[in-house]
C-alpha cells in the first residue's frame, strides 16, 4: 500500500497539512522554519564525513519520520529516507544535496516550484542561508511584528555557530560530544 493509499484509508489527506492543525500548528507555520533547520544542519556538517558524522546525520534525518507534526509528512519522510545508504554520504555537499533533493521531492508532491541543483550549488552557503533567513523573518515581521527582533537573529546566528563548533569538535579524536 502506498503512503497516499494508507493516508486515504485512515481518512487523512496525503497532502499537507493534515492532522497538524488539530494540535494548533499548520504545515504553513512549521514548514518554512523546519526546512531552514534541515538545510542549516546539512550545511553545518564537516567538509568530509567520517563514520560517526554519517551515522549522526542519517539518524537525524530518519528520526524526522517520527516527530514531524503532520501524519502525511511523517509517512512521506519515512518512505523517502528508509532506504538511505549511510555510505553514500561522504561530504557536507552530499548532505546539502540530500536535503535539497528531499525538499524538491516534497515541493513536486505539493505542486510547488523546485530549486535546480545547479542553482543550489551556486547559492548554498552560511552567509546566503542567513541572508535568506533575514528575508524570511522580514516578511514575517511585516505580517506579525511580535517575536522578530534583531536580537532573535543574533541568537539564531549564535545557535548556528555553536552547532557548527559542536559538530566540528565532535569529529576530533577522543571527543565525547554526541556519542552514540
Amino acid at each position: 500500500m502506498s503512503i497516499d493509499e494508507d493516508a486515504a484509508s485512515r481518512g487523512i489527506s496525503a497532502r499537507c497539512p493534515t492532522d497538524s492543525w488539530k494540535r494548533g500548528i499548520s504545515a504553513d507555520e512549521w514548514g518554512p522554519d523546519g526546512w531552514c533547520l534541515l538545510h542549516f544542519v546539512a550545511m553545518a556538517m564537516p567538509p568530509a564525513l567520517d563514520a560517526t558524522s554519517r551515522f549522526r546525520f542519517v539518524s537525524y534525518v530518519r528520526t524526522l519520520a517520527f516527530v514531524l507534526p503532520c501524519y502525511a509528512c511523517r509517512r512521506h519522510c519515512h518512505a523517502y529516507f528508509e532506504s538511505l545508504e549511510q555510505c553514500a554520504l561522504r561530504t557536507r555537499w552530499d548532505c546539502v544535496t540530500l536535503i535539497g533533493d528531499f525538499h524538491n521531492a516534497v515541493n513536486v508532491r505539493l505542486g510547488k516550484p523546485v530549486v535546480h541543483p545547479d542553482i543550489r550549488s551556486r547559492t548554498i552557503s552560511v552567509e546566503c542561508a542567513i541572508s535568506s533567513y533575514r528575508r524570511f523573518r522580514e516578511s514575517v515581521r511585516r505580517a506579525c511584528p511580535v517575536f522578530t527582533t534583531d536580537e532573535e537573529l543574533e541568537c539564531f546566528r549564535g545557535h548556528f555557530r555553536m552547532l557548527r563548533e559542536l559538530l566540528t569538535e565532535s569529529d576530533r579524536p577522543g571527543s565525547s560530544n554526541f556519542s552514540r
